[in-house]
């Protein structure tokens, strides 16, 4: 065997463990809430005969969006948690994911604590099974929505999360003057990339925990009065 190829299973095999560990620390640190179980027993029956990864793939041309723009990557409940504490969450925000995939991040905002949340999902059968979901567990505050969050109304939002680690160019300056759009005090928070606009002033950054190891998460805030183009 190679060399090249012995190394590759190391690291393979040190992901296996790092996601096995990770997976650990989320059991025992939501085992005492009443929702943990049932939504993993959902997730797990509702992607039991496709995984995320072949429904994006599946679906992802019938989009229109680019297939950067779509690879399927997720933030693990106990990051998001963390992320969320870290951003100061309070019970007046309302939580928005933009590109929400299964919608764990959108059930973790509503469950743990105890905000509106909602997701906006281009894919379709990914935004039919998390809204499935939250009708299943009986979610009134836990809303999902097909469609590109480009041309959504997220005017709600105080507080949004945006995994965007592999968003090309064109969405990101898109992006960006979609949110500078928004109302003061609004808290957004970014994965793998800041947001550099005159509107936000970039409060801190900090590393958390992925699957696919440590990145870095900024994290902002809405200052100044948005521009009325005429």
């Amino acid at each position: 065997m190679m060399q090249e190829e012995v190394e590759l299973l190391k690291i393979g095999f040190a992901n296996r463990l790092y996601n096995m560990g990770l997976r650990i620390r989320e059991f025992f640190s939501f085992i005492g809430t009443s929702w943990y179980i049932k939504l993993s027993l959902d997730f797990l029956l509702s992607y039991l005969f496709s995984s995320p990864y072949s429904i994006v793939m599946k679906e992802g041309p019938q989009t229109g969006i680019s297939r950067d723009n779509l690879i399927y990557g997720e933030t693990p409940l106990i990051t998001m948690r963390d992320i969320l504490k870290e951003a100061g969450v309070t019970k007046r925000d309302i939580f928005y994911d933009l590109g929400s995939g299964r919608g764990i991040t959108v059930f973790l905002a509503n469950l743990y604590f105890g905000i509106p949340a909602a997701g906006i999902e281009a894919v379709p059968t990914m935004a039919d099974k998390s809204y499935k979901i939250k009708e299943k567990m009986g979610l009134k505050e836990a809303q999902f929505y097909q469609g590109d969050f480009l041309q959504a109304d997220i005017s709600l939002g105080t507080i949004f999360y945006i995994a965007g680690t592999t968003f090309d160019d064109e969405t990101i300056n898109k992006l960006k003057k979609k949110l500078s759009a928004l109302k003061k005090g609004v808290k957004i928070i970014t994965l793998s990339f800041p947001v550099e606009s005159p509107y936000f002033k970039l409060i801190k950054k900090k590393k958390f925990k992925f699957s696919w190891g440590e990145a870095e998460v900024y994290f902002h805030e809405r200052t100044k009065t948005p521009v009325i183009e005429l």
